[in-house]
């Protein structure tokens, strides 16, 4: 599928949610109406890894990605083959707006 990480940052603004548990990264559509998907992370713990873990270091652990499905379906037409392309393509989006969560100088990819 081409073209659909410019039409996730193009159509959604993800916004990072801290709370007691962990991190989410919720993705809110900009001008239409439609459910949020939310990617939950949680810091990783040194048993789930056998590399030295960094200070800010966090796993995914849940994904609801329904909302951007619904909502890219009504411009793309998906079908279940491409489920998986969309999928990578907001947890990618995902990972880089955390990524500059943690640190804004470094310039990531144009998240906004």
């Amino acid at each position: 599928m081409d073209g659909v990480d410019k039409f996730l940052r193009d159509y959604f603004s993800p916004q990072v949610e801290e709370d007691s548990k962990g991190i989410k990264v919720v993705f809110i559509a900009r001008n239409e109406l439609v459910t949020p998907s939310i990617i939950w992370f949680r810091t990783a713990k040194r048993g789930w890894s056998r590399k030295p873990l960094s200070q800010n270091n966090y796993i995914i652990v849940d994904a609801d990605t329904q909302g951007v499905l619904d909502f890219v379906n009504k411009y793309y037409g998906i079908e279940e083959k491409d489920l998986p392309t969309i999928r990578t393509a907001i947890v990618n989006l995902a990972i880089d707006v955390i990524d500059n969560y943690f640190n804004p100088d470094e310039g990531n990819k144009d998240t906004k």
